[in-house]
């Protein structure tokens, strides 16, 4: 599998931030995580698509939040709670913000899990015949001890309408209540 390659790689073994959406085990690439924190305000963003919430001020900066259920296409469509696989309610209780060349995006999860080394080999490039969710957002598939495992692709996660909507202003919550969103 290719997605070795840029990764932290530590004994053969790449490195991942390990979270859960709506009862699925993700896995991101531990490179590309900033922080994690409690979620922020988050404001609506025009025409985006439904599994970008909108957009929250992290830092001092417009980034949009990424409902990672609704990526995987769990149904959850940007709302703040869903119904987990085995029927209890399950509500984004963490923001991942993670980096895509020089941009951020705030990933909405439900739980922060663990940092893992996974070996490499333990992943696999995603079959050509899974198309539920966005399957360009997902680098690979595997196991990890019971469970299994999507490792995500951060770089395409936020299409770029969603970028030039926040580059313009559009998606920035300072713009949108009248204040100068550069200061």
């Amino acid at each position: 599998m290719g997605s070795g390659q840029g990764h932290v790689m530590r004994d053969g073994r790449e490195e991942y931030l390990l979270v859960r959406a709506c009862g699925q085990l993700c896995a991101l690439p531990l490179e590309h995580v900033e922080e994690t924190m409690r979620p922020q305000p988050v404001r609506a963003l025009g025409e985006a698509p439904s599994f970008v919430c909108g957009v929250a001020v992290i830092r001092g900066a417009p980034v949009p939040v990424v409902d990672v259920a609704s990526v995987l296409a769990h149904g959850r469509a940007g709302t703040k709670t869903s119904a987990a696989p085995d029927g209890e309610a399950e509500a984004t209780t963490r923001f991942v913000t993670v980096r895509t060349g020089g941009r951020h995006v705030a990933l909405a999860v439900d739980e922060v899990v663990d940092v893992r080394r996974i070996p490499s080999e333990a992943l696999a490039d995603l079959p050509p015949l899974i198309g539920h969710g966005r399957a360009d957002a997902v680098e690979a598939i595997g196991m990890l001890d019971a469970d299994l495992l999507v490792v995500l692709r951060a770089s395409r996660l936020v299409p770029d309408a969603v970028w030039a909507a926040i580059g313009t202003g559009r998606g920035d919550p300072r713009a949108r209540a009248g204040e100068d969103p550069d200061g």
